[in-house]
């Protein structure tokens, strides 16, 4: 039945998928509203920050077709959200995936090859921003050169472009800290951390969320990734920067330093894109009212819990 209300593209998609993202975010911190006013204060902003992003998420697949004329991506977005309402906690990480929203929209609208050198420029410059605020998301940048690749068209100037886009963001950054702290770099701007202990991620409520989720975000991107060799020339490359920010998202998941849940912010847009294009391939229903199903028991078996 969900399946049948997202298999078209209606506005009143979003707005279900909306008012359940506030729901899920009231219900999470149902306790912080009460006990804390500052705390609650931002918590109502990353709200306000959340809801920003789906609908940034929702132009870039109507404005390029990402998926096709469905509400599965929405749906998918707000389903990842429910997964992991941690995520509504961290600020930092919440304007980082907006940044990185930014970058995605000018990346993917290069298949119109319009202005292609200012969307380049444009995507380095949100991805710098992005990196600044989560050194870790320097494991974003195969994305950046996947993009050159393909619409470089050889061209060494063409190619320069991102990374003077974020050379930018850098003599941004060195002049706010001539001005504020009196040098060039501060010790923590020249520390990027990694750290590989995975251990919150394998406790029980964890598990019971994370491995549903993955199990249908890997069998999605292999039959994506299957599917390559099919798509047509201006879908290709679309497709080729997906399937690397999901690979590049789990990567940043797991070398995050901190592992609380709140990480998979950064998953939130590849895997609703991702397994989106893999509902829309389903013939039969119960199949994709199965995946969602499967989704939605294991958010309420999180909230419980």
């Amino acid at each position: 039945m969900i399946a049948s209300i997202f298999s078209k593209s209606k506005p009143v998609n979003i707005i279900i998928i909306a008012a359940f993202l506030i729901l899920i975010s009231t219900i999470y911190n149902w306790n912080l509203f009460f006990t804390d006013i500052s705390r609650s204060g931002q918590m109502v902003l990353n709200i306000i920050v959340l809801l920003f992003s789906l609908l940034i998420f929702d132009f870039i697949n109507s404005k390029n077709n990402i998926t096709q004329r469905n509400g599965f991506a929405v749906l998918c977005f707000g389903l990842v959200l429910g997964l992991f309402p941690e995520i509504i906690k961290h600020s930092e990480l919440l304007w980082s995936n907006v940044f990185l929203l930014f970058a995605l929209r000018r990346l993917v609208s290069l298949h119109s090859r319009k202005h292609v050198k200012k969307k380049l420029f444009d995507a380095g410059f949100w991805i710098g921003l992005a990196i600044l605020i989560n050194p870790t998301l320097i494991l974003i940048l195969p994305i950046l050169v996947i993009a050159v690749g393909y619409y470089s068209g050889n061209d060494v100037k063409t190619a320069i472009i991102p990374i003077v886009g974020l050379l930018c963001v850098l003599v941004i950054k060195i002049c706010y800290n001539i001005l504020v702290f009196d040098t060039y770099f501060l010790e923590r701007d020249l520390q990027v951390q990694f750290n590989l202990d995975l251990s919150n991620y394998w406790t029980q409520d964890s598990l019971t969320r994370i491995v549903p989720f993955l199990l249908i975000l890997f069998w999605s991107l292999i039959k994506v990734i299957a599917s390559y060799n099919e798509r047509n020339t201006d879908e290709k490359p679309t497709y080729m920067i997906l399937i690397w920010y999901t690979i590049s998202a789990l990567l940043i998941i797991g070398f995050s330093v901190i592992q609380d849940g709140g990480q998979m912010i950064f998953l939130l847009v590849p895997a609703s894109f991702v397994v989106a294009l893999n509902m829309e391939t389903i013939d039969r229903e119960w199949i994709t009212n199965t995946i969602i199903g499967v989704l939605i028991i294991a958010i309420i078996v999180n909230l419980v819990l």
